[in-house]
């Protein structure tokens, strides 16, 4: 599954190649040069490999470098830029969070699509958190299938009933 958009003009929008060949290619390079130095300090010698379950704490990894930098040092002990580990540290967070992101939205919309799967009967009855058995009709109180079972009684109000 690509994570890049589907829709025709969105993908064209990106213009990657640019960005990456055209824009900073220097910066790249020296990305890589930390990417690559990486790995053969975590044994994976040259092969590319992100170890996602090391490297918890990438923020302040981050901005060692950058105060590294704004000291004057602007590279490191193993020759690369500080700026660069910096980069690829904030990137590294980035992802971290974009995933989290995408896999909380997930979990949500899996939730919303099991509530809306759910059509109550006409008879049916609602049970509100104060022990209150309400139709959705009655006194023009209107209770949405996908409301999470979490909602509380003072989120449901009267409302006038739909024609």
């Amino acid at each position: 599954m690509s994570i890049l958009p589907t829709d025709t003009t969105a993908r064209k929008r990106l213009k990657l190649y640019t960005y990456l060949m055209e824009f900073f290619p220097d910066a790249v390079l020296a990305e890589m040069e930390v990417v690559l130095e990486g790995a053969k300090q975590h044994g994976h010698n040259e092969k590319l490999q992100w170890s996602t379950g090391r490297g918890h704490d990438q923020m302040n990894k981050a901005f060692n470098h950058l105060f590294d930098y704004g000291t004057g040092s602007k590279k490191d002990t193993d020759g690369t830029w500080h700026l660069a580990k910096a980069i690829v540290r904030l990137k590294a967070q980035l992802q971290r969070d974009i995933e989290a992101e995408r896999a909380t939205n997930a979990a949500v919309e899996e939730k919303r699509a099991q509530y809306d799967k759910s059509t109550p009967h006409p008879e049916m009855r609602y049970l509100l958190p104060s022990g209150t058995a309400v139709l959705p009709a009655e006194k023009g109180v209107t209770i949405h299938m996908g409301s999470p079972p979490w909602l509380d009684e003072s989120e449901v109000r009267d409302v006038e009933p739909t024609k």
